[in-house]
């Protein structure tokens, strides 16, 4: 059986970190964003499942060999998991390992779940000064995401927050520990770049632009500007995508990230 950590517990895993530990699961565990943790032990855990709400996937953490660990493993996410999954109205279950010595373990437990994998690509930013971006169209102004925008009627602030209150444990939190910046174009908010996961070492971004504001170099712009404020904080800016698409590697590698590690992410639907 696994057993629920609470939030004021989530350090106990931190033993588990590694350097290629994805950066979504650290945040959670810091407390810095949503999320739950399962361990085999609440005193003594070996081995950890971390559910990050941004990302509405898995983490496994630490000793992948640990038996009492891969034995729970399976029937706590179907029992006690799924039913949570699906009341939030998701469709597929995503798992994947922060050391690669997950991925047979994960392969062999879930042999029955028809399991499909892809490879995700992590990128950090690592030069000192920020990229330089083209300047957006004179009818776009580009300006911070504060409470008085997330207040307003600007069409798309709805979806905005929705994805706020998806990334962060509320709207007034991320005001208070994120930053996002926008182009506006008269009463809508056209593109947003935002902080999606902190550490105390990393922030992780995330960018979307409406219809149809796209190819017009909006995104870069508030990137770059992202990208400044990370670095005026002294951390180092992540991203994370899938190797097959190839819109969002281009983006980052245009903006000057660099590949660090890629992992194998692993989905089943939750119907199987």
């Amino acid at each position: 059986m696994l057993h629920e950590l609470s939030k004021r517990n989530f350090l106990r895993i931190a033993p588990m970190i590694e350097k290629h530990t994805n950066l979504e699961a650290q945040a959670v565990i810091a407390g810095n964003n949503p999320g739950w943790v399962f361990v085999d032990d609440v005193d003594y855990p070996l081995s950890a499942l971390v559910w990050s709400q941004g990302i509405a996937g898995f983490y496994l953490m630490g000793d992948e060999a640990n038996h009492a660990f891969n034995t729970a493993l399976v029937p706590f996410i179907e029992d006690a998991l799924t039913p949570l999954m699906k009341q939030r109205e998701y469709t597929h279950c995503e798992i994947s390992g922060t050391h690669k010595k997950w991925d047979p373990t994960i392969r062999q437990l879930f042999a029955d779940k028809n399991v499909r994998s892809w490879v995700q690509r992590v990128y950090t930013y690592t030069h000192k000064v920020p990229p330089n971006a083209k300047p957006v169209p004179k009818d776009f102004a580009i300006v911070p995401l504060d409470k008085k925008l997330l207040s307003s009627s600007c069409e798309n602030v709805a979806y905005v927050v929705e994805e706020i209150e998806k990334f962060w444990h509320s709207v007034r939190v991320f005001t208070h520990d994120g930053f996002a910046y926008c182009a506006v174009k008269g009463n809508t908010i056209a593109s947003i770049c935002y902080l999606s996961f902190r550490t105390d070492k990393g922030f992780a971004l995330g960018v979307e632009t409406f219809e149809p504001y796209r190819n017009r170099g909006l995104a870069q712009a508030l990137a770059a500007k992202c990208v400044a404020q990370t670095l005026q904080e002294k951390a180092v800016p992540y991203w994370d995508c899938t190797d097959t698409n190839i819109g969002s590697l281009k983006f980052a590698e245009g903006l000057g990230f660099k590949k660090q590690w890629e992992y194998n992410c692993y989905g089943y639907r939750l119907d199987v």
